[in-house]
């Protein structure tokens, strides 16, 4: 017992090792999955990922415990050097809590923001400064009702938020070089964070975005995984392939977000919020055209019990097209449409 206390070397454990994790050092045993179960539940979830999202093979697949990691961040989790500055979007709530989170660990640089107009378009990226080391791009803030449509061609490593999209959009990997999503007890369980990382970016090179250990002891190894929550994660994937996968979920979402804005711009009374190529297809925000107007429209969604809007802070409103079935949203329609033949009969 001596001996193996020596070594660090317990049946199927790894060696103790030392991780420095933002700011603070810590140590933890780093292990190999004891539990049989478990070990073959995480193949299957990695498995079942690289075949939904069509991962490709020099990317890494990494399935982590934030929840045990203070901040419970990416930029926490993967131990950036600091001797790098990482250029940012900032178009919605989410960009904003990673440019918060980043600039605890690394030198940031804002490229483009849409704040003053309450996120309503994405910034255009056409030009980098020489100094930045990697460019972080979210690609669906959901409670801005925004999606990056079309991604830029960079010369710089680029990292992708997915959290909000990762099973309802495809993602082009050729373009990025991380592509990250995190829970928040939704599809994926809370406090597990899904990397994707390509093997280019963690090679040397005469400034490395990363320092040692970046979770290159770990890559293939889960760290504080529950069997309670990869079977939920692998249960919740299985389904979802067989009801179709990512075409039929990205298929389902363009018809709904098409229909609601078709009415939404054609409603005289009501107006969209986001420019046209912005739109996401998992939210939708529009505005009453007409201030006076706006009390006679929640009026009418009280009066015909739709609780499938949620008013905004700004003063518009958003329904997730996520959370709801079609014939919600269908009925949400006929609603636009009683306001506004009602508000034309007030006025006459």
């Amino acid at each position: 017992m001596e001996e193996r206390n020596q070594n660090n070397s317990y049946p199927g454990y790894d060696k103790l090792t030392k991780i420095t994790v933002g700011n603070s050092t810590h140590y933890r045993n780093l292990y190999k999955v004891a539990d049989p179960r478990l070990q073959l539940k995480i193949e299957n979830v990695r498995a079942l990922l690289r075949e939904l999202l069509q991962i490709p093979p020099d990317y890494h697949v990494l399935l982590l415990n934030s929840g045990n990691i203070e901040h419970s961040s990416i930029f926490c989790m993967l131990n950036f050097s600091k001797e790098i500055r990482g250029g940012f979007l900032d178009t919605g709530s989410r960009s904003s809590a990673a440019i918060i989170s980043a600039r605890k660990y690394l030198d940031v640089e804002i490229i483009g923001s849409s704040r003053e107009s309450s996120y309503s378009y994405i910034p255009q990226c056409d030009w980098l400064p020489q100094n930045i080391s990697f460019l972080h791009l979210t690609s669906t803030n959901d409670l801005q009702g925004n999606s990056v449509s079309k991604f830029p061609k960079v010369s710089v490593p680029l990292f992708c938020d997915r959290s909000a999209d990762l099973f309802s959009t495809r993602i082009p990997f050729d373009l990025f070089d991380l592509v990250y999503a995190q829970g928040e007890g939704g599809i994926i369980p809370e406090h597990l964070s899904l990397i994707c990382v390509r093997d280019s970016i963690l090679a040397k090179s005469s400034c490395p975005i990363f320092t040692e250990p970046f979770l290159t002891n770990r890559l293939n190894q889960a760290v504080d995984l529950s069997f309670k929550d990869m079977f939920i994660f692998h249960h919740w994937l299985t389904d979802f392939k067989s009801n179709g996968g990512l075409e039929a979920n990205v298929s389902r979402l363009c018809t709904l977000s098409s229909t609601l804005y078709r009415e939404i711009e054609r409603n005289t009374k009501l107006r969209a919020t986001v420019n046209p190529k912005d739109r996401s297809v998992h939210a939708v925000r529009f505005f009453v055209a007409n201030p006076e107007d706006e009390f006679i429209f929640i009026l009418q969604l009280d009066k015909e019990n739709i609780n499938i809007v949620d008013r905004l802070p700004q003063g518009d409103f958003l329904v997730d097209l996520t959370k709801y079935e079609e014939e919600g949203i269908f009925q949400l329609i006929n609603t636009m449409q009683c306001f506004e033949h009602h508000s034309a009969h007030e006025r006459k």
